[in-house]
């Protein structure tokens, strides 16, 4: 189950494990967000197409502002067929991430790899918000997810 959000509209610190029906009852509440969940969806598909197992999503997607530009998310890299993956995934520009953005919906990144400005991973990373404070993020298992 996915809990409330804290006086700051964040999940509160942790990975929150959800399943796909939870995960969309509870975020798809607008037609936007609606379509930014087919571009997850999409992203989904074919990251278990390269075997991967997990996702980890964060952003404004994730709190409780009603217009998230977009969503943040980090996939797990391990076990993942690395030569088949989208090379869009595999940008980590500006431009890419425009082009992420437009395929997937998101800014999509390694759970193991590191963000330029910091020593964490990215999984680390997305569960800080600006403020400095830990925050929680959800957890997808995508072999329990059928699409």
């Amino acid at each position: 189950m996915i809990p409330t959000f804290n006086e700051k509209g964040n999940l509160p610190p942790g990975l929150h494990k959800a399943t796909w029906e939870e995960f969309t009852e509870r975020y798809g509440v607008t037609t936007h967000r609606k379509r930014l969940i087919e571009l997850m969806q999409k992203l989904i598909v074919h990251l278990k197409e390269v075997q991967c197992q997990n996702l980890f999503v964060d952003g404004s997607f994730v709190t409780n502002k009603e217009v998230p530009n977009d969503y943040d998310a980090c996939w797990d890299v391990t076990g993942v067929k690395i030569e088949r993956m989208d090379p869009v995934l595999l940008v980590f520009t500006t431009e890419g991430k425009e082009k992420m953005v437009i395929k997937y919906g998101g800014d999509l990144r390694p759970d193991k790899f590191s963000p330029f400005e910091t020593n964490v991973s990215y999984l680390e990373f997305f569960q800080i918000d600006r403020e400095g404070d830990r925050k929680g993020i959800i957890h997808l298992s995508l072999q329990e997810i059928e699409l």
